[in-house]
């Protein structure tokens, strides 16, 4: 105003032409200044909005007095985003750093994602009844909260990060009925004191959802949880007492208690539980009992109970247990007593048992093994007796069996066997007898047997087989060598390095005398003399009668009695077939088409060394029939597992005896009919598709049905 009345005060006083100059210059300044003014409220006026003190969030309102925010209404606050500066895009997050005191009141039912993210000069939260949700984040970071925080009756879930990095020094009580916790949802609140109780309903626990909290004393898990996940107690390294797991419990996540270390006690898994995943118990150093796993468990995942070195006695492997991670057991070196696997079985990893020199007795491996992963039972130095080799076996990794030095007896080396690798059975100085190489063996490694010298013969393979560096070094107690291959293998000197061959018999066969004379490392033997022709005296086929119905598989195996380390291998084929869908594989696994016209077929099996000798089985081909579930009985005959599946799947009878074997899809067509007399049998169910079939088992007298399901 005072502007204006300077420019009439002024025109006055002089002519009239510079007056209408004057004018003009006027006009132009004080537009340019009210322009200047409208600007500044403008600015004034978002400045006053945005640092507003009060308002509603839909059906609740907020204000902020004194430095204390508090929350009312009825019903559940919005839910906000992140905020790079503000920590949240809660409207009162502005004045976060002005904020020392929350009061939520009854009546507000939820508390929205990132509410007040970043809030970190709140001291005290107490939260009202009536509140059933916490959000994403809701109080993430909240780092001067003190003392305890009591969770109010009628809350159901906390959300992931809810209270992730918050400085609470004191206890944490949650209310009955609380069914999740997120992930992250108390993640590095490590003030928190006391014990950790957690409620029935509880159903599931998220990944990080306690790591690095500060909790003492033994936990507890509530009946009804079905799965904690990833590192959800990750660091937790406060307890100190027992960990008890109840009924229900199907998983336990990757990491989930690693770094756990003060737990002491006996560890023992419910039924139902079926995997414990990758580094679940990793450094749990405290534990000092034993370890109980339950029948149903299907996987055990890599340094599972890594460094677990208290845990003592036997150990139990489960039937059902389908495979065992690397590094699972490594360095667990308390364990006193056997280690005893099911069958069932078809992996051990690399490192598996590593340095677990406690272990005792026998070691018998299961059948439907096939693979020995690196240094699985390295410096496993206390087992004092055989060491069993299961025949579906075929692969002994890298350092396997590396100083097992208490094995005593025969080592005998199954069929199915095609790699042993590099220092598998070095220094196991216990075993002894001869040696047999199978037929089937194609690569021997680098130091495979150095310094095995407990063996004092050795018998290797017809064959191409490959016979690395130093492979028998050491094996100073043979006698006798014989090698069934036709031409000399190619080998250098160091493969029976500080072996006395120059006083040990070689023999050969027959027509390759001259060759191993003439061939470098073999020529060095004290002798080389013509072995006892090899022969087949029979080949017989199991079952050698059988009815197959079109569409069905049969397994057949075939007996062969030999002599002089003649081979055992059979070629099959199946004749009287009109088509060719109807085939039989090179394992002895018979096809029928559904479409085969032939009555009757025959199966021969012929011996690889002596074509001469043959084994017979005669095929009555049947028409298709139909299965159903009503003509079953549910008299249990075997034990069936792993079910659900993804392969192959493991009977166990019992009792001993004949067993007609019927699978079936549910629409009741017969796809495998198959005669056994084993008390364990694996059937391979790889060729079928995934879904449900049904497995009938026929002992002449009672039948039982087994849904399977192959995944």
């Amino acid at each position: 105003m005072n502007t204006f009345i300077s420019f009439f005060s002024g025109l006055a006083n002089k002519p009239k032409t510079t007056q209408r100059r004057d004018a003009m210059h006027q006009v132009s300044k004080s537009t340019g200044n009210r322009v200047m003014l409208f600007l500044c409220c403008l600015l004034c006026a978002a400045t006053m909005s945005a640092r507003a003190q009060s308002g509603t969030e839909g059906p609740l309102s907020w204000s902020i007095s004194s430095g204390v925010l508090t929350i009312s209404g009825n019903g559940a606050m919005p839910d906000y985003a992140t905020h790079a500066t503000n920590g949240s895009t809660a409207p009162w997050a502005i004045h976060r750093n002005s904020m020392t005191a929350l009061v939520i009141e009854p009546g507000v039912t939820s508390i929205g994602n990132y509410a007040f993210r970043n809030c970190n000069r709140f001291t005290n939260l107490t939260l009202p009844e009536g509140l059933t949700s916490i959000g994403n984040s809701a109080f993430a970071s909240c780092s001067d909260f003190e003392g305890s925080l009591t969770l109010p009756q009628g809350l159901t879930s906390i959300g992931n990060g809810a209270f992730s990095y918050c400085g609470f020094t004191g206890s944490l009580t949650f209310p009955e009925g609380l069914t999740s916790i997120g992930y992250d949802a108390f993640a590095g609140c490590g003030g928190f004191k006391g014990s950790l109780t957690l409620p029935q309903g509880l159903t599931s626990i998220g990944s990080s959802a306690f790591s690095n909290c500060g909790f003492t004393g033994s936990l507890t898990f509530p009946e009804g949880l079905t799965s904690i996940g990833v590192s959800a107690f990750a660091s937790c390294s406060g307890f100190t007492g027992s960990l008890t797991f109840q009924e229900g419990l199907m998983s336990i996540g990757r990491g989930a208690f690693q770094y756990c270390s003060g737990f002491t006690g006996s560890l023992t898994f419910p039924e139902g539980l079926k995997s414990i995943d990758d580094w679940a118990f990793y450094r749990c150093t405290g534990f000092t009992g034993s370890l109980t796993f339950p029948a149903g468990l299907t996987s055990i995942g890599e340094n599972a109970f890594y460094n677990c070195y208290n845990f003592t006695g036997s150990l139990t492997l489960p039937q059902g247990l389908t495979s065992i991670g690397g590094s699972a057991f490594y360095d667990c070196t308390g364990f006193t007593g056997s280690l005893t696997f099911s069958e069932g079985l078809t992996s051990i990893g690399g490192y598996a048992f590593h340095n677990c020199h406690g272990f005792t007795g026998s070691l018998t491996l299961p059948e439907g093994l096939t693979s020995i992963g690196d240094n699985a039972f390295y410096n496993c130095r206390s087992f004092t007796g055989s060491l069993t080799l299961p025949e579906s076996l075929s692969v002994i990794g890298n350092r396997a069996f590396y100083g097992c030095s208490g094995f005593t007896g025969n080592l005998t080396l199954p069929e199915s066997l095609s790699v042993i690798d590099h220092f598998a059975f070095n220094g196991c100085v216990g075993f002894t007898g001869s040696l047999t190489l199978p037929a089937g063996i194609t690569s021997i490694g680098g130091s495979a047997f150095y310094n095995c010298s407990g063996f004092t013969g050795l018998i290797l393979p017809e064959g191409r087989t490959s016979i690395d560096y130093l492979a028998f070094s050491g094996c100073n107690g043979l006698t006798e060598v014989a090698n069934h291959a036709t031409i000399p293998h190619t080998i250098t000197a160091d493969v029976f390095q500080n072996v006395p061959i120059g006083s040990i018999p070689l023999l050969v066969p027959e027509g390759s005398l001259n060759a191993y004379r003439a061939s470098a490392v073999w020529k060095d033997f004290g002798s080389i003399v013509a072995m006892a022709a090899g022969s087949v005296a029979s080949v017989a086929v199991t079952p050698n009668s059988v009815a197959v119905q079109k569409g069905a598989t049969q397994q057949f195996t075939a007996n062969v009695t030999a002599t002089g380390g003649a081979s055992t291998a059979v070629a099959w084929t199946v004749s009287g077939n009109n088509l060719t869908a109807t085939s039989i594989s090179a394992n002895g696994l018979l096809t029928v088409a559904s479409g085969e016209t032939a009555a009757t077929l025959t199966v021969v099996a012929t011996s690889v060394f002596d074509a001469t000798k043959q084994g017979l089985a005669s095929v009555t081909v049947t028409a298709t029939q139909q299965v159903t579930s009503a003509e079953i009985s549910d008299a249990p005959l075997a034990h069936v597992y792993p079910n659900p599946t993804d392969g192959a799947i493991i009977l166990q009878f019992e009792a001993g005896g004949v067993y007609n074997l019927t699978l079936a899809d549910m629409s009741g067509k017969v796809l495998l009919r198959q005669t056994v007399n084993d008390r364990i049998v694996r059937i391979d169910l790889s060729a079928y598709p995934a879904g449900a079939y049904l497995l009938t088992i026929d002992d002449g007298k009672r039948q039982s049905a087994v849904r399977i399901v192959k995944r």
